[in-house]
């Protein structure tokens, strides 16, 4: 089996610390040093916006400074992955995202606020119709966070009635599926998990097998560890494959690529530092360190 040798950890610590922004390294410290929470909640804290929501190019490709729905999600994804318990505030939280609410009954992954900021390529034209990626995962971290808020309520309702439809769509959509499906009740998690497991097989943007030299969602994104329920869509050996070839994505640097074009200026040593923490997080959880 291959592993990052101690050496190897070391550099790629220091690429982090040379790269990242405080939010990723006190998610390293968090994660791999034993760190408290709150310096990760601190970090989040500084993108936060008097409306509830978070801004401030929390995800580094928009560089907007309203909230926006795709913000509050990077937010949650944070937390989820350093350890970090729930959002501070989710009421006010959930009222920014009630703001946002289309009439479908979720929402977009960026309003027209976003306009007014440098975007990536794939943002060039923010799409203001309800997004299953952005709802799924917001309303999924939120219920496994405990948040009981009619807006998790209604966004859950959505996304159940999008994958009863079959209307789940890309990678991203399918990724939003399954974080929710997670956090559902096991009789309605029975029901839609084999739809949502039907629709990535055929989606947009998945490489189900290595090796990844673009930009795309893989099984590690959906099992990034052991424990992971969509473990079982995939089975060991594919997931251990793709382990080998995240090891071979890592750079002489010790960071690990962006295979998109972040928008000009800071995103692109911002998202380095965020792929490195999250390739680091996942070589852990599965025993490669």
């Amino acid at each position: 089996m291959n592993r990052l040798s101690a050496a190897d950890f070391a550099r790629s610590r220091e690429f982090l610390y040379e790269q990242g922004r405080v939010l990723e390294r006190r998610s390293f410290e968090r994660v791999f040093e034993n760190g408290s929470s709150e310096p990760v909640h601190c970090a989040l804290a500084a993108h936060r916006n008097a409306d509830g929501g978070f801004g401030h190019a929390l995800e580094p490709d928009a560089r907007a400074a309203a909230s926006q729905p795709l913000f509050a999600e990077f937010a949650l994804r944070t937390l989820a992955l350093a350890d970090g318990g729930a959002v501070a505030d989710p009421d006010a939280l959930c009222g920014f995202l009630e703001s946002a609410t289309t009439a479908e009954g979720g929402v977009p992954p960026l309003l027209a606020s976003a306009r007014a900021a440098a975007r990536a390529g794939h943002w060039s034209e923010p799409d203001p119709r309800a997004s299953l990626a952005t709802t799924g995962m917001l309303a999924g971290h939120l219920r496994r966070a405990g948040v009981a808020h009619p807006w998790v309520e209604r966004a859950t309702q959505f996304c159940v009635a999008r994958i009863r439809a079959g209307e789940i769509g890309e990678a991203h959509a399918v990724h939003g599926a399954a974080v929710l499906c997670e956090s559902l009740e096991a009789a309605l998690a029975r029901e839609l998990e084999p739809r949502v497991e039907a629709a990535l097989a055929h989606a947009k943007w998945f490489v189900p097998d290595p090796p990844v030299l673009e930009y795309a969602l893989t099984p590690l994104d959906f099992a990034p560890a052991p424990s992971a329920p969509a473990l079982r869509w995939f089975g060991r050996g594919r997931l251990e494959a793709h382990l080998d070839d995240l090891l071979l994505r890592r750079e002489a640097d010790g960071g690990w690529p962006v295979r998109w074009v972040p928008p000009p200026g800071a995103a692109l040593a911002e998202w380095r530092g965020r792929r490195t923490l999250e390739a680091l997080c996942v070589l852990r959880a599965w025993g490669r360190l």
